[in-house]
């Protein structure tokens, strides 16, 4: 303002860009230094919306600088470059990196050196040829006076002259970023579903506790890194901020909530407690030994004391490690996971608790996305293109590489991972119908041998084996021969010998085998009517 020049182009450029008042044509904020102006491109498909701020102080500050996506500058001979480079580098000073804007300088001055070397002339005083390319990306010299010539000037800015550079301005508009508002936890299941279900085929057989819990808090960075690449991408946090000063009823501020992010989504306020939160649902490590698992119980002797072991640690890591649920929560949970995702499997005379570890692991998921379902951190605003994508096939994204290798290591069961559909059956009628605990606790029967006719030499003493029971564990003479003829003469041998195996064996055996058959009976008759749902 320093001279009469300058006061004439900086008048005639703010009467242009921020118009005379709210009488304007597509005018509808105005206010001192802020100017928003709308244009409805085939009514209503398209609304464009510019915010124009302006400011002839020394020294420019944030509010001038935040959310900007380009840069009008005027320059004038009149003014001390020194004082017109000072205030030039405090605007940067407020434009974030990486930002490449594009610059447009208008000047009112005429020169006699031609364009080309005005142009550069001004740019090398300004020292824009030093800069970094990261806040400036392109810049362009207009110069406004009408018709000039060698000799003179006519007085007149030219509006073509301000067409043209407002044209090339829009041109070098740097691309906003796309960005698609998501529910959190849901974006995270997108990421986490078609791990878990690798877990459940033939690529992870036996996936334990680790396998799980790694696939999860795998999709928890996914998350947390799509969001933070969204955010970076918006180098200039857009939208405009005056976007909240447009009428709530009018159609712009409609359009402008159903089509644009809101204000601030990617500012590090609201970003730093968004990725926070996110990072906090990551679940601990399962340090619980459950070596035991791969110890069967020989005819479902101790399934049940196994079964409360595996309570006890499922229950210690929702309280201890996860701390996920109180002690009158994780009571009810446990017993939800150990009834309806633990299985029973049968390999010779053993029986082995079969966890379906997935399925386990998605309620504990769910507890924990809990956290990111509702409130303010259940939106989030990331890139359209996402940065990743389902997997199609294992190893697609890394994720699931090596997952067999680290389950064959795991201390779990290693087997064929049962359904992760529920039977409908509860594990305790999985035992009951299995197991026959009331027969296991009776006392042991042992099928009665086919008497000896013949022996070769006096059976052994059977005095060392008193105490032991179980079908497969009777003793029998080992040097008895069955259906060999014995002579007359070794009836006393043969009294002797029934007299040893009754040790074992009562001699009364035929109420032994009519016990026997009746609860085999039983048994039978409970697991027909438990399958009768299905036939």
């Amino acid at each position: 303002m320093e001279s009469q020049t300058n006061s004439f182009v900086s008048k005639w450029l703010l009467r242009k860009l921020m118009g005379y008042g709210i009488g304007d044509i597509g005018l509808v904020v105005s206010s001192a230094g802020l100017s928003i102006w709308t244009e409805w491109i085939s009514f209503p498909n398209a609304c464009c919306l510019s915010v124009v701020r302006a400011s002839d102080q020394q020294v420019i500050d944030n509010d001038i600088a935040n959310s900007t996506s380009c840069i009008v500058f005027v320059v004038s001979e009149s003014i001390s470059w020194e004082m017109q480079k000072e205030r030039f580098n405090s605007l940067l000073a407020y434009i974030p990196d990486e930002s490449n804007l594009p610059l447009l300088i208008f000047s009112g001055d005429t020169y006699n050196e031609g364009y080309e070397y005005a142009s550069k002339y001004i740019i090398n005083r300004l020292g824009l040829n030093g800069l970094n390319r990261g806040k400036i990306g392109s810049s362009l010299v207009i110069f406004l006076v009408e018709n000039y010539t060698e000799d003179h000037a006519n007085g007149f800015f030219d509006d073509d002259k301000l067409r043209e550079g407002l044209k090339w301005l829009v041109s070098s508009l740097p691309v906003q970023p796309d960005a698609t508002l998501v529910k959190t936890h849901e974006l995270l299941l997108e990421y986490l579903n078609p791990q878990l279900e690798l877990l459940n085929t033939h690529v992870a057989p036996g996936a334990g506790p680790g396998d799980c819990i790694s696939v999860f808090n795998n999709a928890v960075n996914q998350l947390a890194e799509e969001i933070l690449a969204a955010a970076n991408a918006n180098y200039s946090q857009w939208p405009a901020p005056e976007i909240d000063l447009l009428e709530r009823t009018s159609n712009e501020r409609i359009y402008a909530e159903m089509f644009l992010p809101s204000i601030g989504w990617s500012s590090p306020s609201r970003i730093q407690p968004l990725l926070a939160a996110i990072n906090s649902c990551k679940i601990p490590e399962f340090s619980y030994d459950l070596s035991w698992l791969n110890y069967g119980s020989h005819m479902g002797k101790q399934i049940q004391d196994q079964k409360k072991l595996l309570e006890e640690c499922l229950a210690r890591y929702l309280t201890e490690s996860a701390r996920l649920l109180d002690e009158s929560q994780v009571v009810t949970e446990v017993n939800v996971m150990v009834q309806n995702c633990v299985g029973l499997e049968l390999r010779d005379s053993s029986y082995y608790l079969a966890p379906r570890w997935v399925a386990i692991f998605r309620r504990i998921y769910n507890w924990r996305l809990a956290k990111i379902s509702t409130g303010k951190f259940s939106e989030a605003y990331v890139l359209t293109q996402h940065l990743y994508q389902a997997p199609a096939a294992a190893g697609s994204n890394g994720t699931t590489q090596g997952l067999t290798a680290n389950t064959a290591s795991s201390d779990v069961v290693d087997h064929i991972m049962m359904p992760a559909v529920s039977t409908g059956i509860t594990l305790d009628e999985i035992i009951e119908i299995s197991c026959d605990l009331d027969a296991v606790d009776a006392q042991p029967v042992t099928l009665p041998p086919r008497l000896p006719v013949h022996v070769h030499e006096e059976p052994q003493a059977l005095a060392d084996n008193n105490g032991v029971h179980g079908v497969d564990e009777m003793y029998i003479p080992r040097r008895v021969e069955l259906g060999e003829v014995m002579p007359i003469d070794t009836d006393d041998k043969l009294s002797r010998l029934r007299l040893e195996l009754g040790e074992v064996m009562p001699i009364e055996t035929d109420d032994k085998l009519s016990r026997l058959l009746e609860q085999c009976t039983k048994l039978q008759d409970r697991i027909d009517e438990t399958l009768s749902i299905y036939f």
